[in-house]
């Protein structure tokens, strides 16, 4: 397991086994029997900018979908529209301008508009254009003011959702570029479908200046049946003090939507010696009755053996207290980067849970120098877990960075992922050594068998 830095990014779609003798080798799927999705085509979301450099680079993308609209989505992406232009010297990341990007769709993804706002004031500024507009979540210059940091803005690592009434919830970090206080943590919200935003509500405390907050994630309980329908919740990695010693799983609530979050509880253990107890990568859902499941990648022991997994805490009282963090299932993990590329990835979990409370957990899994999108579900509120088993495998090209979504109606479990040309083990990256596409596989049966996987994208990117 490894720590993410705030300042090196990497593209993320919005849109996991060790050694084969502790989980037996991945378990094929059923031959697929679900016809393939219907495409509609490549539409880009965010604001075109085609120079100057990095004014047109965007990352890790997150997206949601409105229940009371639909066709109304929300996505959100580090975006380093506002910053300066590179120069000679280097690209730089100046404190007070913002890496938080909205984008807006009211068409069921057809055309998407970039959140916009005035430059200065209550919020961060912007080296755009004129300079005169931010492009990137507002308030965070009030909220420099308010803890008393100043240039501090938003630092990306976006995650979305929405609750039962379609107020969207946006969790960002935040951070001074320049210095050496760890980000902090920030949730914003909008009753209109992206298109106002409050100002960012800090949902961590600054009393530890060495203290890093990294990879959150931001989940609503929105069942009707739930009695803590309404709740917000924030998981994250919580680095302690030295860098790479302490790192456990940390997790807030809150029950007034969002304005005042409770104090961060532990939900794993903290140490890591390097060989064992890492921890990344951590993912929420509710199920209908409200119970909790809080995913993530841990380094652990099964039968004498160190590897990495799937692991997970459950809550039945609305995050109050949790189980103690359980296995999944072991992880082989991606190598990072892959051969013939130069960004960061990782086998963290995605997660989705069906209107008939089965839990699907996908990750991508590496085995002889290639990755497929493996999955794991349980039906009995997490006891026990099928073996994982390849749910979308693209011949020759490495899956990363997938994801899962049971539909509401529960009839269908969709999984998507980017997949990379397989190239041999230390191949350099460089132009046109490498390229990837995305592509989608189906489930009609509960997802024990999927569709034959699918490219949704037109065009293939050459990832230099």
């Amino acid at each position: 397991m490894y720590r993410f830095l705030s300042g090196r990014r990497i593209f993320r779609l919005a849109t996991a086994l060790a050694m084969a003798s502790l989980a037996g080798a991945v378990t094929a799927s059923a031959a697929a029997r679900t016809p393939g999705p219907t495409l509609v085509g490549d539409v880009q979301a965010n604001l075109v900018q085609n120079t100057p450099f990095p004014q047109n680079k965007q990352n890790e993308p997150a997206i949601a979908q409105n229940p009371t609209n639909p066709k109304n989505l929300v996505a959100g992406a580090n975006d380093e529209i506002d910053l300066p232009a590179c120069t000679a010297s280097g690209c730089p990341f100046v404190a007070n301008v913002g890496l938080s990007g909205v984008y807006v769709s009211n068409d069921g993804g057809k055309s998407w508009s970039q959140f916009s706002a005035p430059a200065g004031g209550d919020n961060t500024a912007s080296f755009n254009g004129d300079g005169s507009t931010i492009h990137t979540l507002p308030g965070f210059g009030k909220l420099a003011q308010q803890v008393g940091l100043p240039g501090l803005a938003s630092d990306g690592d976006p995650n979305i959702a929405f609750n039962a009434n379609g107020t969207a919830y946006y969790s960002s970090l935040a951070g001074v570029r320049g210095t050496n206080i760890g980000d902090l943590l920030t949730v914003s919200s909008s009753p209109d479908g992206g298109k106002t935003w409050s100002d960012p509500v800090l949902a961590t405390n600054k009393t530890n200046p060495v203290d890093f907050n990294d990879k959150e994630t931001v989940w609503v309980d929105k069942s009707a049946s739930s009695p803590f329908n309404g709740n917000v919740y924030m998981s994250w990695t919580l680095f302690v003090g030295v860098p790479g010693t302490a790192e456990p799983i940390v997790f807030t609530r809150s029950t007034d939507g969002g304005k005042t979050w409770s104090p961060a509880a532990k939900l794993s253990a903290s140490y890591n010696n390097r060989s064992i107890g890492g921890r990344q990568g951590s993912t929420i859902r509710t199920d209908a009755a409200g119970n909790i499941y809080v995913i993530w990648e841990s380094g652990v022991t099964i039968n004498g053996f160190k590897t990495d997994a799937q692991v997970f805490a459950k809550s039945t009282d609305g995050g109050a207290s949790f189980s103690r963090p359980a296995v999944i299932a072991p992880v082989h993990d991606l190598p990072s980067p892959l051969p013939g590329s130069s960004f960061r990835n990782d086998s963290f979990a995605a997660a989705d849970i069906g209107p008939n409370g089965t839990v699907y957990v996908a990750w991508a899994d590496y085995q002889g120098g290639h990755s497929s999108v493996v999955l794991s579900r349980s039906s009995n509120g997490g006891l026990s877990w099928t073996v994982p088993a390849v749910a979308l495998n693209v011949t020759g090209r490495s899956a990363f960075f997938p994801g899962v979504a049971a539909s509401p109606d529960g009839s269908k479990v969709t999984v998507a992922t980017q997949a990379l040309d397989d190239v041999l083990a230390g191949t350099a990256p460089g132009a046109r050594i490498v390229s990837y596409d995305s592509y989608l596989a189906e489930s009609a049966s509960g997802g024990t068998s999927f569709s034959t996987p699918v490219r949704i994208s037109s065009k293939s990117s050459d990832q230099r």
